[in-house]
């Protein structure tokens, strides 16, 4: 293009810039006029007085700054056109360029200034300047030419022929398009829709529709997207006269307008338009390019600075200031201050560089470390270059600042996470092995090669680093199986891991196995000792199907087994029951130990007589059953005889060992074998009938043959007592049978006691306490042993109440008067005389007539006074 008798305006209160920046203008455009303005008020000035072609302008100015004066010449009628072009310190100052272009603005340079930006800046704002000043000379001259014709054909009627040619030559030659519309209204006169009466030629060009397709038709019928809004706005100037002047995008034609709309006469309007479409295309492209460069500058954490080398004043960009700290709306720290910002041995190698690069223009890059305003550390990499005026002298130093503290933080973690990885590696109790698989030519696993194990694993499997390392399996472990080949080949080619669990022969251990593929072709394993977690899952699936106390299978067991082993290879199949004669009672007179005991040694027996292939189980409580494939019922009472005779010959803590059994066999597979469980049972229940009264009156006379071993005491005075309630009862008149019951009462009135502890039976000191309250509970304790038999169950009764009183302060229950059983009363008396007049060796015995006396005091409170007179006068009397 043609440079000369370019006319800029630079106004800056920078003496220095303006130099700079003419210096470089006038290097580009040789011819150019250079005019100057210190501040903002000169420049208005200025820029009436001279009409430039551009102006440049800085932002921070005394009195007026840049944006002031840029938004007071865009509002000037004549100075609105001339083009502005912000100049700046600040690269990536996003805000600022948002304001220039809210100013109106037609661009933003940065420093350092770029030659080849400055001259296509000027170019493009040259050319935009010319286009301006034609357009609007040209937009002022039609539309007052336009305006003035118009209003002469309506005054000048006799002129009317020339005029229109004239106005029709006017619109056909002119560039910008032409259109005429008139108005549609409604019944209640509002503007619905316009009708196109004429088009130039100008119009079809910009538009791109051709005048024989619309004239005649509205809008709608030519541009049916078109909007209400637009209708209702031209109508308003074809009703009113009120003129319009707007830009428009036209989504249909997808082009930018700049529209001026007048009303030539009522009820109708003509619109001229302007495509600038490649201005607004232009400016939308700058502004996106500003966005950008912003925008990366703040996502790669990257500022700039520029040093002025004559004023030292350092200029810096927004996110500098935030990578050190700072407040952007303050101004940046003198250099001399830029020491604080890095650690010394930083700042050291930094002042080397600066003083290199201001001296020699050698420019510099290097890794920083910072400190912050906040005083936490930082790094930086930064660069700096040195600015030559034409003469190649330094005026100024340029450079670039990076924020690399994550990538620094990133490298010390990385380096941290290695070191702990190896340490893990080395450390870890599970062993580690990493391979590299070998396959044949069709790509099949045939063989793998260490490639190195942890400690753990040599601990482990018991090989070495120099037995594995580089070394083939196959020649490692000879033995080893080609499925785990194929096993752990699948995994490095495929990347799928496995897991599996196994026995090591060569050390008697097991291992569970974890592969994995770190990369295509290796592969790596994990092993782990299991061997005690499989020790104790064995533990726990023995626990689970074992009864804990015999050994024997458990209830949950069994019925699993009995379902598996109800097939017809089992047949015939017999299910025998058995259940313990007597336990609660030996349990609730000797204690669950012995109890246990007795449990014990019945499963012992039943096992010692069933054969292997049996299936023995305590189902709970005292019962037993016993599986016996392929054994019919005469083979299954021989083995019941078996047990029944070592169980006889058995005894625990002196007690007889008693069981009922019972069986039932499954001879066919229509059988049911929970039927014949069931049958078994049955069986079973049926034999303890005749067996169990028996056995508890067997086990009742254990019990007191017990007591009586234990504490030879207890037996006298249990046989004292005895003779005494028979006595009393036969002067009292009662039945024989009532004697004979009460004297059996008064024998074991005291086989509670049977539970406890022989040394508090056989104390020569008085009891205390806790041993007074342990021996308050053998009442209770003899009626629940008592009342498990028929034969016993009414002298339970006895023996339950045989501490009550007749004033109701006994115990256990408290009962008093007649409430209380004779025989129980009968037997409190008889205790009573029998305690006083046997010699302890804590207190002396009573004579009979001490003994006597003490009877009659408590005659009517703690005793019944009938027994007791009875007694003193009859049966003590006349022994």
């Amino acid at each position: 293009m043609e440079n000369k008798n370019i006319k800029i305006l630079i106004i800056d209160d920078n003496q220095d810039n303006i130099i700079i920046l003419q210096a470089l203008i006038e290097e580009a455009f040789s011819e150019t006029s250079i005019f100057q303005a210190l501040n903002g008020r000169q420049g208005l000035e200025m820029a009436r007085k001279e009409d430039p072609d551009v102006i440049f302008l800085d932002i921070v100015m005394p009195g007026m700054d840049g944006f002031e004066v840029c938004r007071k010449l865009k509002k000037d009628n004549d100075l609105g056109e001339i083009p502005v072009v912000f100049i700046t310190a600040f690269k990536g100052d996003q805000e600022s360029r948002i304001r220039a272009l809210e100013c109106g603005a037609e661009a933003f340079i940065a420093k350092p200034i770029d030659r080849y930006e400055l001259t296509a800046q000027i170019q493009t704002m040259v050319k935009i300047r010319t286009a301006s000043k034609y357009r609007r000379d040209e937009n002022k001259r039609l539309a007052e030419l336009v305006l003035k014709k118009t209003q002469e054909l309506t005054i000048e009627n006799n002129a009317r022929q020339q005029s229109e040619e004239q106005y029709r030559l006017l619109i056909t030659q002119m560039t910008q398009g032409l259109a005429v519309h008139e108005v549609i209204l409604d019944e209640e006169e509002n503007v619905i829709d316009y009708r196109f009466i004429d088009v130039n030629h100008g119009f079809e060009e910009l538009t791109g529709l051709k005048r024989e397709d619309i004239l005649g038709k509205t809008v709608l019928e030519v541009l049916p997207g078109t909007e209400q809004s637009w209708i209702k706005k031209y109508g308003h100037v074809a009703m009113t006269g009120e003129p319009l002047i707007f830009e428009n995008y036209a989504s249909d034609l997808n082009k930018y307008y700049e529209v001026i709309a007048y009303a030539p006469k009522p009820q109708q309007f003509a619109t001229i338009f302007t495509d600038i479409t490649k201005r607004k295309q232009t400016e939308q492209r700058l502004k996106q390019q500003n966005e950008e460069l912003i925008a990366s500058q703040r996502i790669a954490h990257i500022g700039t600075w520029r040093l002025n080398i004559a004023t030292d004043q350092v200029v810096w960009t927004e996110e500098l200031y935030k990578m050190y700290g700072f407040d952007p709306a303050q101004p940046p720290p003198p250099f001399s201050e830029h020491k604080k910002l890095f650690k010394p041995e930083s700042w050291d190698q930094l002042s080397a560089a600066l003083e290199a690069i201001r001296t020699y223009g050698i420019p510099y890059e290097l890794e920083l470390e910072t400190i912050k305003t906040d005083g936490s550390n930082g790094w930086m990499w930064v660069r700096g270059e040195a600015i030559k005026d034409t003469s190649g002298n330094i005026i100024a130093l340029w450079g670039a600042t990076q924020d690399i503290s994550e990538r620094k933080q990133a490298e010390v973690l990385l380096k941290e996470t290695e070191e702990k990885y190896r340490l893990l590696y080395t450390a870890m109790n599970q062993g580690l092995a990493l391979h590299e698989i070998i396959v044949d030519a069709d790509g099949q696993p045939v063989d793998y090669v260490f490639l190195d194990i942890n400690d753990s694993y040599t601990q482990l499997l018991g090989v070495t680093r120099e037995m594995c390392i580089g070394k083939r399996i196959t020649a490692v472990m000879p033995k080893v199986e080609k499925y785990w080949i194929d096993i752990f080949g699948k995994v490095a080619l495929t990347g799928e891991p496995s897991y599996y669990e196994n026995y090591l022969e060569t050390t008697g251990r097991y291992y569970a196995t974890y592969t994995y593929s770190p990369k295509k072709g290796q592969f790596a394993v994990l092993v782990s000792d299991i061997t005690e977690q499989k020790k104790y899952q064995e533990r726990l699936t023995y626990m689970s199907y074992h009864d804990q106390l015999t050994g024997l299978y458990n209830r949950r067991f069994f019925d699993e087994e009995l379902n598996r082993r109800d097939t017809t290879g089992n047949l015939p199949l017999t299910i025998i029951m058995g259940d313990i004669n007597g336990l609660k009672i030996i349990n609730d007179s000797f204690g669950h130990e012995v109890g246990d005991d007795y449990l014990k040694k019945t499963a012992e027996i039943i096992k010692k007589v069933c054969r292997a292939e049996d299936i023995i189980a305590r189902l709970g409580g005292d019962e037993f059953a016993v599986i016996l494939p392929n054994t019919d019922t005469a083979e299954a009472l021989k083995i019941i005889d078996q047990i029944k005779a070592m169980i006889a010959a058995t005894t625990v803590n002196t007690i007889e060992l008693s069981v009922s059994f019972g069986l039932a066999t499954k001879a066919s597979d229509p059988q049911s074998v929970l039927e014949t469980v069931i049958n078994a049972e049955n069986a079973m229940y049926t034999q303890k009938i005749y067996e169990h009264t028996s056995m508890r009156s067997k086990t009742i006379d254990f019990i007191m043959n017990a007591l009586f071993e234990k504490s030879d005491r207890e037996s006298k005075h249990s046989k004292r007592v005895s003779a005494i309630c028979e006595a009393i009862a036969a002067q009292m008149g009662f039945t024989k049978e009532a004697v004979n019951r009460i004297r059996i009462a008064g024998l074991v009135h005291d086989i509670g006691k049977i539970g406890i502890n022989e040394v508090i039976l056989n104390k020569a000191n008085s009891l205390d306490h806790n041993e007074w309250a342990a021996i308050k509970k053998h009442p209770e304790a003899g009626w629940r042993i008592l009342s498990t038999t028929n034969e016993f169950s009414e002298v339970a009764e006895f023996v339950l109440r045989h501490h009550e009183r007749w004033d109701g302060s006994g115990y256990p229950q408290g009962i008093k008067g007649p409430e209380i059983p004779i025989e129980a009363r009968i037997i409190a008396v008889a205790d009573a005389y029998d305690a006083m007049t046997s010699e302890r060796s804590y207190k002396k015995a009573f004579s009979k007539e001490e003994a006597n006396n003490e009877l009659k005091r408590c005659s009517g409170t703690h005793f019944d006074s009938e027994i007791v007179d009875v007694f003193v006068n009859q049966v003590i009397a006349r022994s």
